[in-house]
């Protein structure tokens, strides 16, 4: 009898999706026959796969007639051979055992967009997880997006009891993904939140979306806007495709954004500070673009092309409360040094 007691991490997932990470090279029909066989208990009494977990359950497995088919996640490798960093590029600003804050490199994508694409965010993250936690190499891409979904879904269960998280697995072996909680554009860097616990990931995302978690932009935008300040209060729609696109409608969603000239560039440019009072698709490029003034390198929103090919947007500070320990978070990601030369 194989026996895992649940930690924090898992609280509120699936036993069937517990099971299939705790055992990721064994079939799908057989993780079905030991559950309708009645050989998979939560807390010593017969389970169905969609029970809900909790910290501190105990799930046992009667193995016994299955021990050729089942195979457990691989072993941790050396803590000698680890090596430490996310990617080549990507800054730490701030790190615990509930989450991470780094500083998002322009052109990095958050999340790929099909199953060919290489070097996303995801990638580095999950990279950097099985480092950090010892975990050997092995889920395959398929898996993760399938994770990935998961999450997502998890994070509308009904199930809002919290529990104590930890990125490490305890007894189970099995770990969270790194997840971003808010996303980024591709071209756009700047700071950006990922949680290393489901505990952690479902108080962010409540806080992102009861506007709890205070987002300050910086940028470089064409020509001089002739207030030194100023509110753009337009609706906006998005339309959906391979590339997402807010347009002003006015039977749009609402939305508002907050902008102050922090100083006049060469060229005929102005560096802004910018802040959403809503939180839209595009809201900051669709707007400023809205009033004459498009980002210098938005294409999308009709500005020209930049040497180098980057958006000049740049996410500058985030303020929030710890998911945890609830005490304030100022994280700030330093300007680019091309927002100073032009």
């Amino acid at each position: 009898m194989k026996r895992f007691s649940i930690t924090g991490e898992w609280h509120g997932s699936r036993l069937d999706r517990f099971i299939r990470a705790s055992f990721p090279g064994t079939p799908f029909g057989v993780t079905q026959i030991l559950l309708r066989k009645g050989l998979i208990f939560l807390n010593d009494t017969k389970a169905s796969g969609n029970s809900r977990l909790k910290a501190g359950d105990v799930v046992a497995i009667d193995l016994s007639e299955f021990e050729d088919c089942v195979r457990p996640a691989p072993a941790a490798p050396p803590r000698s051979k680890r090596k430490t960093g996310i990617g080549r590029d990507i800054r730490v600003i701030y790190e615990d055992d509930s989450l991470l804050v780094i500083d998002k490199p322009s052109g990095l994508v958050v999340q790929p967009g099909n199953q060919k694409e290489k070097g996303s965010l995801l990638d580095l993250l999950e990279d950097y997880r099985r480092r950090k936690t010892g975990e050997l190499p092995g889920k395959t891409r398929a898996r993760r997006n399938q994770d990935d979904r998961q999450f997502q879904l998890d994070l509308r269960s009904p199930n809002e009891e919290t529990a104590a998280g930890s990125p490490e697995s305890g007894s189970s072996g099995i770990h969270f993904p790194y997840t971003p909680v808010h996303r980024l554009d591709r071209l756009t860097s700047g700071v950006l939140i990922v949680a290393k616990t489901r505990v952690a990931a479902r108080a962010l995302s409540r806080a992102l979306s009861h506007g709890d978690v205070r987002k300050t932009y910086l940028a470089v935008v064409e020509g001089i806007p002739s207030a030194s300040k100023g509110e753009i209060s337009a609706p906006l729609a998005t339309i959906k495709g391979a590339r997402s696109h807010s347009t002003i409608d006015a039977e749009g969603k609402e939305a508002r954004t907050v902008y102050t000239i922090v100083k006049s560039l060469r060229g005929d440019r102005a560096l802004l500070e910018v802040s959403m009072r809503t939180g839209r698709t595009h809201q900051i490029r669709a707007h400023l673009a809205s009033i004459g003034h498009p980002i210098v390198g938005d294409k999308e929103y009709g500005a020209a092309s930049s040497s180098g090919g980057r958006l000049f947007l740049h996410a500058w500070k985030l303020r929030f409360k710890h998911p945890v320990t609830g005490r304030d978070i100022a994280a700030t990601a330093e300007m680019p040094d091309e927002f100073r030369t032009r």
